[in-house]
């Protein structure tokens, strides 16, 4: 008799444990097959599992969810006697990018220009109504520009270099 429940015992603890390990596994939300004469593709939406294959010349990994991030950039609430109007222009630009102030108060207007990483490319002060940002030796591609008064930010612009 202790046998039977000892054994009872031991099969519901294997099998409690075997339903734990698959606790990562689970079904697909969605997914799509793509065949054609080189091979076939399969790809699916809400896998939790990876498998991973290396060789000298590719690396592909199965089953990774990667994060996909829209963010919208969006301007700070001006403060009191911030300025009215802020434009920048022409948006895609080759050579220089304009920054235009109307209304601006007296202070100290800056701008800065980042890539894409994070990095600062140029920065420099806002001179007048109209401040040319010389900008040919920069590569193709987009860019953060960032005009602040004194050390707060007033409004980030997205401008993209052809």
């Amino acid at each position: 008799m202790k046998t039977k429940i000892f054994s009872t015992l031991i099969l519901f603890l294997i099998a409690l444990g075997t339903n734990v390990l698959k606790a990562q596994s689970g079904s697909n939300a969605a997914g799509i097959e793509a065949t054609g004469s080189d091979g076939s593709v399969n790809a699916s939406v809400g896998q939790v599992f990876t498998s991973t294959y290396t060789s000298s010349s590719a690396y592909i990994a199965e089953g990774v969810q990667q994060p996909y991030e829209i963010s919208v950039i969006t301007s700070v609430e001006p403060v009191a006697n911030t300025a009215g109007r802020i434009d920048v222009y022409p948006n895609p630009f080759t050579d220089a990018v304009n920054i235009r102030l109307e209304n601006r108060s007296t202070g100290n207007w800056a701008y800065t220009l980042f890539n894409m990483n994070g990095q600062k490319v140029i920065q420099g002060q806002l001179n007048g109504d109209v401040t040319l940002i010389p900008a040919a030796f920069l590569v193709k591609g987009s860019y953060l520009l960032s005009v602040v008064e004194g050390n707060m930010l007033v409004k980030s612009f997205k401008i993209i270099k052809n």
